[in-house]
């Protein structure tokens, strides 16, 4: 990923000042994806904001479908639920305008992925759209999008605790991820989120072969990080402390400073299992008090934001009965 920013950045330094805007969109296009793979999710936007400010605001392109999309995942992908919510319905419009079937399907796919967040009673009908953009880019043979459509599908239904549901949907996708050969990208996404449905139904060898399996095929970025926060966690839930300390730095090192709350939180709450699995309950409540500052308040923050505050909970808990015993 860091090779392709790089080339991305040769090709815009390569292109006329005065030159084709549209060529120019379309390259800051692919450079905020690099960016989003990264972590960068706010760099991602601001890149995808000045390629759609070159295009003409009196028409509707293939350009502006492409970048649209593209804008309104990147905006979902940094939490901001009512910026994913507008821009979606405005991708969706202009992708049918402009007859760019794999983009509407893009944005359908962004779109019901945040509804699916805003209640368990928006959840089927987001269900419903998601299955559609699925079966929009399965019918175009568009696999990328595919497999968009299948990570959020299967996160979506983790969310609302229907787990054997969200195993059958990652394993589908990463049947078609090692036949297209996306494994190491969206296919470790969805290894990522197949662990995290067998972490919560207790089926931990599964989880920790399917870790080891998916970082064999070295991902890269986000796609490495999904799966190395979650052997984070079951390293700490299995009193392997320095096994999760190791997975925690891994996966920051594949992400830098990201503000994704489904990253940053939950690689906060592996570190502070660890700690107070290690009885150093002053870690575990600096680590979960960071958590709870307010700094994440998006729409994934009650998803990975409720079991930080059970940890701090169960922190000054043990905190309680080692002052009663003393």
């Amino acid at each position: 990923i860091d090779r392709s920013l790089a080339l991305l950045d040769q090709a815009l330094a390569g292109l006329p000042a005065a030159g084709d805007a549209v060529r120019r969109a379309l390259v800051l296009d692919r450079r905020a994806r690099a960016q989003r793979d990264t972590g960068r999710e706010d760099e991602a936007v601001a890149t995808l904001e000045e390629a759609l400010a070159l295009l003409p605001a009196d028409q509707v392109t293939m350009a502006h479908a492409v970048v649209l999309a593209s804008l309104a995942n990147s905006v979902w992908r940094a939490n901001d639920i009512d910026a994913a919510l507008s821009l979606g319905a405005r991708a969706v419009r202009a992708a049918r305008e402009a007859g760019a079937v794999q983009q509407e399907a893009e944005s359908s796919i962004t779109l019901s992925s945040a509804r699916g967040y805003l209640s368990a009673d928006e959840a089927d009908a987001g269900l419903a759209d998601l299955r559609a953009g699925l079966a929009l880019a399965t019918g175009t043979g568009t696999h990328f999008t595919a497999l968009r459509a299948y990570v959020n599908i299967s996160d979506v239904l983790e969310l609302h605790g229907r787990h054997e549901e969200a195993i059958k949907a990652a394993r589908e996708g990463m049947a078609l991820a090692d036949r297209v050969g996306l494994a190491r990208s969206l296919g470790s996404f969805l290894a990522g989120n197949l662990m995290d449905s067998l972490l919560r139904l207790g089926r931990w060898d599964e989880a920790d072969q399917l870790a080891a399996q998916a970082l064999n095929s070295m991902p890269e970025g986000v796609f490495a990080a999904t799966v190395l926060q979650l052997r984070a966690e079951l390293a700490a839930m299995t009193g392997r402390y320095a096994d999760a300390d190791d997975s925690v730095r891994a996966a920051r090192r594949a992400l830098g400073e990201t503000g994704d709350e489904q990253f940053a939180l939950t690689l906060l709450y592996s570190e502070a299992l660890a700690a107070l699995g290690r009885g150093d309950l002053d870690a575990a409540r600096r680590l979960t008090a960071t958590g709870l500052d307010g700094s994440y308040d998006g729409a994934m923050s009650g998803r990975y934001g409720w079991p930080v505050l059970g940890l701090a909970a169960r922190t000054e808990a043990d905190d309680a009965t080692r002052a009663r015993d003393r």
